[in-house]
């Protein structure tokens, strides 16, 4: 029982970090090509995405644009401790997960963090490493919702999890229910990215992807999402531009390995 208290205090902590990481930083509507400068100054013509790429060096701090994405990165920062020394404590029990039970509370925001734990195969998720750093740096966009050109939904890329994991994160309109799935369209495949929880205005939808995807993701050419069909009964596609994308994903990894 004491367990599976400490399980779901976690698990709270884990669903509160991932709302956090999805809205760190600033804004970026990928609607211009137009640079993002350090000085301040006026922009300079953009870089092609390699050599902007290039120039980024392992303790950058600030934002950067690299092709149509913006390369957002924050001072090394520690992970918080659990209170009560929570980090000590052995994890529940795989089967004592309260998700297996038929109840109102099974969607809600603990067991739907056990899940992206359980999704990413980061199974650490309640022994932070010694020296764990959190990973500081993140590319991010709004992008319109299909049918309303006027709302946007923010989508962030970065690493997560003890083990670094490629994740995507997005906060939607407060139109789907936990278990629902937004696809992520690449150049090679198509990866659903299941909603996680949602709050009184937004839904979050996230994923850290298998290893085995993360390559064509980190490559591709396209980028699309496509959200779940509307009153239509149709798809609602998201098109984007990925110029650039596979750069500032391999300057994040080079800067948060």
């Amino acid at each position: 029982m004491r367990n599976a208290v400490i399980g779901a205090a976690l698990a709270i902590l884990f669903i509160g970090g991932l709302f956090a990481a999805a809205r760190f930083g600033g804004t970026h509507t990928l609607k211009a090509t137009a640079p993002v400068g350090n000085s301040g100054g006026s922009p300079t013509r953009a870089l092609p995405p390699a050599k902007a790429a290039a120039r980024i060096t392992t303790s950058f701090i600030g934002r950067q644009q690299i092709g149509d994405w913006i390369l957002e990165c924050r001072k090394p920062r520690k992970m918080p401790r659990p209170p009560g020394g929570l980090e000590n404590q052995p994890a529940p029990a795989p089967n004592s997960s309260p998700r297996s039970a038929k109840s109102p509370q099974a969607n809600g925001p603990a067991n739907e963090a056990q899940t992206v734990s359980s999704d990413s195969n980061d199974k650490k998720l309640h022994h932070v490493p010694a020296g764990f750093m959190i990973p500081r740096c993140r590319t991010s966009a709004y992008l319109p919702v299909p049918g309303d050109p006027k709302e946007t939904f923010r989508v962030n890329f970065r690493l997560f999890g003890f083990r670094r994991l490629l994740a995507v994160f997005m906060q939607v309109p407060q139109e789907s229910d936990p278990g629902d799935a937004i696809k992520m369209e690449v150049s090679t495949k198509t990866i659903p990215v299941p909603v996680r929880g949602c709050n009184l205005e937004r839904c979050l939808v996230a994923e850290s992807f298998k290893v085995k995807d993360t390559p064509s993701i980190m490559t591709t050419k396209s980028l699309v999402f496509i959200f779940p069909p509307g009153a239509d009964g149709k798809p609602r596609p998201v098109k984007t531009s990925a110029y650039g994308l596979p750069e500032v994903l391999a300057t994040i990894r080079r800067i948060d390995k």
